[in-house]
């Protein structure tokens, strides 16, 4: 099974439309949409949002050993990322602590790669030495890691 979480609705319609998924009425504390293959959430924005999300998700599931999870969604960029680039995050941090995380390389890629920093409000100025913002990764990350 892959597990995706998303913070807003515009960054699930097209995965929604991808793989085919239709609404899931057995949960009612979030939106969810499902096949056999791919469970979707939309968690609303925010990392304590993020984290709820998928903890609500994955309870109700018996997760296995050969089971994804991704969080998909738009990031800022201080870069020359286009819109529509896909991003392979290799270090994610919190904007308010001094604690990293580095995700697991699973498979080879030719996406681009960078850092994330996930603060808890939106960022209207450039901040030096950070590559990507985006305001769910980190709880997204510090909770799957319990998980997966």
């Amino acid at each position: 099974m892959l597990y995706i979480v998303t913070a807003i609705y515009i960054e699930a319609k097209p995965l929604i439309s991808l793989f085919n998924l239709k609404k899931d009425n057995s949960y009612t504390k979030f939106q969810v949409f499902s096949n056999e293959d791919v469970k979707l959430i939309i968690s609303g924005t925010g990392k304590v949002k993020s984290a709820t999300a998928l903890t609500y998700l994955i309870s109700k599931e018996d997760i296995k050993k050969e089971d994804y999870i991704a969080n998909i969604g738009f990031v800022a960029s201080n870069k020359n990322s286009q819109l529509g680039d896909i991003v392979y995050v290799s270090k994610i941090q919190n904007a308010y602590s001094d604690f990293d995380f580095y995700p697991e390389m699973i498979y080879k890629h030719n996406f681009l790669e960078g850092s994330l920093t996930t603060f808890d409000s939106i960022v209207e100025k450039k901040i030096e030495n950070t590559e990507y913002i985006d305001m769910e990764a980190y709880g997204f990350f510090q909770t799957a890691s319990i998980f997966f």
